[in-house]
């Protein structure tokens, strides 16, 4: 009887380590996924701005008044020269900007990185409310197992 009590806790530990190794496993690849977010959504602001540059008039005549259409959260400034070409962050206010200089037509496109930060806090919410619910099922899993198997084997 002894050596059945050992070999039931020796496979209940093994068991246990197992359901700790999918909890670590699951953690790891929730933040994963929460890192591929980030980088997908500033890629797709990055794409939003080039392709919304690209479509920007060149300025022929200075001083001209031109209406260029843009979306509501996004700033365009027509420089007589472009310093930085390309992506850049910068912060206007206390405020984290992602901005796009265009040399071909010497706009600068700004938009707010904060809208990228609210969606993925709301996805990384959604992944921890997730991850709780796995942790639940699997600690569920375990109590019953334990149990099912201690009755079974008439351990107490």
């Amino acid at each position: 009887m002894e050596s059945t009590e050992l070999a039931l806790y020796r496979g209940l530990g093994a068991v246990r380590n197992y359901g700790i190794l999918v909890l670590v496993a699951l953690f790891a690849l929730n933040a994963i996924t929460l890192g591929a977010l980030k980088w997908f959504e500033t890629n797709e602001l990055k794409n939003e701005l080039a392709t919304l540059s690209e479509k920007l008039p060149a300025q022929t005549t200075p001083k001209t008044e031109q209406t260029i259409a843009l979306p509501d959260d996004i700033l365009s400034f027509h420089v007589t020269k472009v310093e930085r070409v390309g992506f850049y962050e910068t912060k206007i206010a206390e405020k984290k900007y992602l901005a796009y200089a265009n040399g071909s037509n010497n706009y600068v496109l700004v938009k707010l990185e904060e809208s990228i930060k609210h969606e993925v806090q709301n996805f990384a919410l959604a992944l921890l409310l997730l991850y709780v619910g796995e942790v639940v099922l699997l600690l569920g899993w375990w109590f019953f197992v334990r149990s099912k198997v201690r009755e079974l084997f008439e351990v107490v």
